[in-house]
């Protein structure tokens, strides 16, 4: 079985997982606040994730695509839509692979899967890593930086912190 050190496999469990887990094990993660409000992501959890993103290749490479498609609709932010010629180098690829991977990290950690902020502060903190806009991910500069950027998603869960 994968995990997050050893990620081979990792699709492969993803994908019994929806096919053959019961309709309770998906509502379960897929659905569990259908009828209310989600909680934020946690600070912890998004770092965890971020570090597993840049560790290995398959997931790294992926975000590297993303990060070429976020500069591309920068510079074409006022005429952007899907009849603008740029729009065909959209990653799908690599959206879908880092997407996919979100849900299987979430399951494997036994994460909510719909905590708001998670997913893009996530793969925005990786993304500026990679860039070299932010240094590594479990530095202060870092770390303010999400909080700030994501004040009201994503809440500081370190001990001695408010939650």
């Amino acid at each position: 079985m994968a995990n997050i050190e050893d990620i081979t496999g990792w699709r492969e469990e993803l994908y019994e997982f929806n096919e053959y887990g019961s309709e309770e094990e998906h509502k379960q993660f897929y659905g569990k606040y259908n009828n209310g409000i989600p909680p934020d992501a946690k600070l912890s959890q998004v770092l965890e994730l971020v570090e597993v993103l840049l560790k290995h290749d398959e997931t790294r490479e992926a975000l590297k695509k993303m990060s070429v498609w976020e500069k591309i609709k920068s510079a074409n932010e006022h005429d952007f839509l899907e009849d603008n010629p740029k729009f065909k180098e959209r990653p799908d690829d690599a959206i879908d692979l880092i997407t996919d991977f979100f849900d299987w990290f979430c399951w494997k950690q036994g994460y909510d899967l719909e905590a708001f902020g998670f997913d893009i502060a996530s793969y925005s903190t990786s993304i500026r890593i990679l860039d070299g806009e932010l240094p590594d991910v479990r530095s202060q500069a870092t770390i303010d930086r999400l909080l700030e950027d994501y004040s009201g998603l994503v809440v500081d869960d370190r001990e001695g912190k408010n939650t």
